[in-house]
C-alpha cells in the first residue's frame, strides 16, 4: 500500500513536469533529477528507503501476538524521524536552491541588463532546484504521516492505551503499599497513646 501510494505521488509530480510524456530514456530521468532535486535526490532516496523499512519493522512487530512496546515505541520512533528527514531535506534544499539562484543572478554571468535575463539567471541559478524540492519533501513527508496513520494508526493507539493502563495499574499497587505502610506505622502509635 505504502509503495503503491509514493509511485502514485511520484508518478503524477513526473507527469506535470514532463507535460503528460515520460522521458524515453533514463538519461532523461537522471537529467530532470539533477535540474530539478540536485544533490538533494540521493539524500531523498536514503531517507526514502529508511522510512519504508522502518514502517515495514514497525508494522511486523505490530502483527506479532505479543509485541515489544519498547522495540515498537523504538521502530515508531524510526518512522518519525525519516519523515522528519524528507521535510528537512526539503527545507534544506530549498535554502540552498534559493542562495545559488541568488548568488548566481548577482554575481555569476555579466550583469544582467534586463528582467528577463535576471530571471533567467535565477531560474538557471536554483530556484527550479528550490521550489522542486519544497514540492517533494513536502509531498512524501506529509504522504508517509498519512500512510502511517492509515496503515498502523489503530494498532498503535491500542498499545499506547494498553502501556498507558498498565502504568496506571503500577501507579495504583505502589500507592496501595505506601498507604498500606503508611498504616502499619500509624496503627502502633494509636494504640500507644491510649
Amino acid at each position: 500500500v505504502c509503495v503503491a501510494f509514493v509511485a502514485d505521488l511520484v508518478s503524477v509530480l513526473l507527469t506535470d513536469t514532463w507535460g503528460g510524456q515520460f522521458p524515453k530514456s533514463a538519461q532523461g530521468v537522471t537529467n530532470w533529477l539533477a535540474l530539478n532535486l540536485g544533490y538533494s535526490a540521493p539524500l531523498f532516496c536514503v531517507a526514502l528507503l529508511f522510512v519504508i523499512h522502518s514502517m515495514a519493522c514497525l508494522l511486523e512487530e505490530l502483527g506479532k501476538d505479543k509485541c515489544c512496546s519498547s522495540r515498537t515505541f523504538h521502530l515508531e520512533h524510526r518512522v518519525d524521524i525519516g519523515i522528519s528527514l524528507l521535510f528537512g531535506i526539503g527545507v534544506l534544499f530549498t535554502a540552498i536552491g534559493i542562495r545559488d539562484a541568488l548568488t548566481t543572478a548577482i554575481d555569476g554571468e555579466a550583469a544582467a541588463t534586463n528582467g528577463g535575463e535576471v530571471l533567467a539567471l535565477l531560474v538557471n541559478g536554483g530556484i527550479l532546484s528550490a521550489m522542486t524540492t519544497t514540492v517533494v519533501g513536502g509531498a512524501l513527508g506529509y504522504s508517509f504521516r498519512v500512510i502511517k496513520v492509515l496503515v498502523m494508526g489503530e494498532k498503535l493507539e491500542q498499545l499506547h492505551a494498553r502501556v498507558m493502563g498498565e502504568g496506571l495499574q503500577r501507579q495504583e499497587l505502589l500507592l496501595q503499599f505506601i498507604s498500606n505502610q503508611l498504616k502499619t506505622i500509624v496503627e502502633p502509635r494509636a494504640h500507644e497513646r491510649s
